[in-house]
């Protein structure tokens, strides 16, 4: 493997998802990419630049970890907004954004719901497509690994956190506390076994 190669790929995976029809049918981040001017330009400048950022280290085991510590942040990114669009009714989701406002500002609460479901289909857009380079090029074990359990395990972490801030909000007592602690305490672990490159399959009984 070389670093142009990886290079080339990136670029012929991004055009793949932002011109054929498979990917527009399968996937709504596609779809978009093929239908919204605005998402196809800060999706590829962002996807595009970080590849060529992290192809200029010439170790493999460095730009694996590298690839990894990005999709890390957008499985997190991803699965959040996800959850939260998950919420029952208008109530909820306020609740919510009451707790999550002070990051942004003045935002109303129609605004913040129309950009987080923009960053969130971003997220899937970059996660979907790092995947891809470190299945072809990095990764070694593809069943049951650091992505998989880490997506499982903090879609399950922000299901309790949201139901934390809205039983708060209603003055109600959440009972879930110590799962958010012990959900923490893996997801560091999944992590940082994920940063050292290592290779491992999890047990998803267990969760």
């Amino acid at each position: 493997m070389d670093s142009q190669s990886v290079l080339d790929y990136g670029r012929e995976l991004f055009g793949h998802y932002s011109t054929e029809e498979e990917p527009r049918e399968r996937f709504l981040f596609a779809k978009a990419l093929q239908n919204n001017d605005k998402f196809h330009d800060d999706v590829k400048r962002e996807f595009l630049a970080k590849v060529e950022e992290i192809c200029g280290a010439e170790n493999h085991q460095e730009q694996k970890r590298a690839f990894r510590k990005s999709l890390l942040g957008n499985i997190k990114n991803m699965v959040m907004w996800q959850e939260f669009f998950k919420r029952e009714g208008t109530d909820e989701s306020q609740m919510i954004f009451s707790v999550l406002r002070d990051s942004f500002e003045s935002m109303s609460f129609e605004e913040f719901e129309k950009q987080m479901a923009y960053f969130q289909l971003y997220s899937e857009a970059l996660y979907s497509l790092t995947q891809c380079v470190l299945n072809r090029f990095y990764d070694e074990v593809f069943e049951n690994n650091y992505s998989t359990m880490l997506t499982r395990i903090w879609r399950t972490y922000f299901e309790h956190y949201f139901k934390f801030i809205v039983a708060k909000s209603q003055g109600r007592e959440f009972l879930g506390g110590d799962s958010l602690a012990q959900l923490n305490t893996i997801l560091e672990k999944v992590e940082a076994s994920a940063l050292k490159g290592e290779e491992l399959a999890y047990n998803m009984d267990k969760l």
